[in-house]
C-alpha cells in the first residue's frame, strides 16, 4: 500500500468491514512514531514533506 503512493502524499486505511480489524495503514509523508520525541523539531519544522 505504502508503494502504491509513489510520490503522491495522502493515507489510507484497509479495514475488514466484517470486524472492523484494521489490516492495514498508510501515511506519507511517514513519521515514525517511536522516534517522535526524539525527531519532534525535525519533524515539526519539515515545511516541506508537512509529516504533521
Amino acid at each position: 500500500m505504502y508503494n502504491s503512493f509513489g510520490n503522491d502524499k495522502g493515507a489510507a486505511v484497509c479495514i475488514n468491514p466484517k470486524t472492523g480489524e484494521i489490516l492495514a495503514m498508510v501515511s506519507k509523508p511517514s513519521v515514525n512514531p517511536n522516534k517522535i520525541d526524539e525527531n519532534f523539531e525535525e519533524y515539526s519544522n519539515d515545511k516541506v514533506g508537512k509529516p504533521f
